[in-house]
């Protein structure tokens, strides 16, 4: 469990809180009484002490930060989204590429990172952004022919993942092709 509010609420005198409740905001709810004549109001229905007691209600607005992460087409980052942060704590964020890519670069708050898995924003003190991008994954093949024939393409042909690519081999005239070696 992590802390998620502390706040200083009182005045000069006695003051109670009774109760406390947290909406699906995040915002929590105090109720009590209080004999201070300097109880901090904001946009109260009566601004002041009346009686040697009153009662209050009291709205805290949970204070956070907000991480924006997003990852573009290929893989994802997680948690995403407009993720809130409490102020101090740390947050980590994990970047996964989908079968056959993988990371290009890691942004954060508009500085590449380059291309890791996982970022911790730590001590979170102010709003930022993480970013993740990728490629397709690409393969190098080695063609190469033998003396009296040729392959096309040949030399090193880039080849990305889930793509086929076709080789056509040439005997020279009074030749035939002896073998083909494949990943040998």
């Amino acid at each position: 469990n992590q802390l998620a509010y502390s706040t200083y609420l009182g005045g000069s005198n006695a003051d109670n809180g009774l109760g406390i409740a947290v909406d699906s905001s995040g915002d929590a709810y105090v109720a009590g009484y209080t004999s201070s004549k300097d109880f901090p109001t904001a946009s109260a229905y009566q601004p002041s002490l009346v009686g040697g007691l009153d009662v209050f209600v009291a709205k805290l607005n949970l204070a956070y930060d907000t991480i924006t992460a997003s990852a573009g087409s290929g893989g994802s980052i997680n948690p995403s989204g407009a993720v809130e942060v409490n102020p101090g704590v740390n947050q980590t964020f994990t970047i996964t590429p989908s079968i056959g890519n993988v990371i290009s670069d890691v942004q954060v708050d508009g500085l590449s990172q380059g291309a890791i898995t996982s970022y911790t924003f730590s001590n979170v003190q102010a709003n930022h952004t993480i970013s993740a991008s990728f490629v397709i994954q690409t393969f190098t093949i080695t063609a190469t022919a033998g003396a009296n024939g040729s392959i096309s393409p040949s030399g090193s042909v880039s080849v990305g993942y889930g793509i086929n690519e076709n080789f056509l081999i040439t005997p020279n005239a009074n030749y035939q092709v002896a073998s083909v070696l494949v990943d040998g």
